[in-house]
C-alpha cells in the first residue's frame, strides 16, 4: 500500500524538475511572431479535432466555436459565462428536468418558491440593467470608445 505512495511521490518531484527545465524552453515561444505561431496553433488543433474520432464533423465544430470566440472577442463579450454555461448546461437541465417531474410540469411552482424566483428574476433582470447602464453610458459620453481598442476616453 505505501510503495503506490512512495511511487507517486517520487513521480510528482521527478515532474517538478523536468517542469522547471522545461519551462524555460517553453519561455522562448513568446518571442516567435504570431503569423508564425497563430498557423502552428490552427493546425495542431485542427489535426487533434480530427484525430479524436477521426470525423469531419469535431472540425467544423471545433472552426464553429473558434468563430463563436472570435465574435465574442470582437464584441468584447466575457468567455467566462460561455464556459460555465458549457460545463455547468448539461447538469443544469437534467436537474430542472428532475425538479419539474417533481412538481407535475407545474412551472409556476418554481416562480413560487422565494429562492428559486428570486433567482429567476435576477437573472432576467441581469442583461436588461448592464443593457441599460450601456445606453447610459453612450448618451452621457457620446464620443468614448472601448478602453479596448485603444482609443482616448472622450473622443
Amino acid at each position: 500500500m505505501y510503495s503506490i505512495f512512495l511511487a507517486m511521490y517520487v513521480a510528482n518531484v521527478f515532474m517538478l524538475f523536468s517542469g522547471i527545465i522545461v519551462a524555460k524552453l517553453f519561455s522562448n515561444f513568446r518571442k516567435l511572431r504570431y503569423s508564425i505561431l497563430g498557423p502552428c496553433i490552427f493546425v495542431f488543433a485542427t489535426v487533434g479535432a480530427f484525430g479524436i474520432s477521426n470525423s469531419m464533423s469535431d472540425v467544423w465544430i471545433m472552426f464553429a466555436f473558434g468563430l463563436l470566440g472570435y465574435v465574442m472577442k470582437k464584441f468584447s463579450f466575457s468567455v467566462a459565462p460561455l464556459i460555465i454555461a458549457l460545463v455547468l448546461g448539461g447538469l443544469a437541465e437534467e436537474s430542472l428536468r428532475r425538479g419539474m417531474r417533481m412538481e407535475d410540469y407545474d412551472l409556476v411552482s418554481f416562480l413560487a418558491r422565494p429562492i428559486s424566483g428570486t433567482m429567476s428574476g435576477g437573472s432576467r433582470l441581469d442583461p436588461s440593467l448592464h443593457s441599460l447602464q450601456q445606453v447610459q453610458q453612450k448618451t452621457q459620453y457620446p464620443g468614448r470608445r472601448d478602453n479596448q481598442t485603444g482609443g482616448d476616453v472622450c473622443g
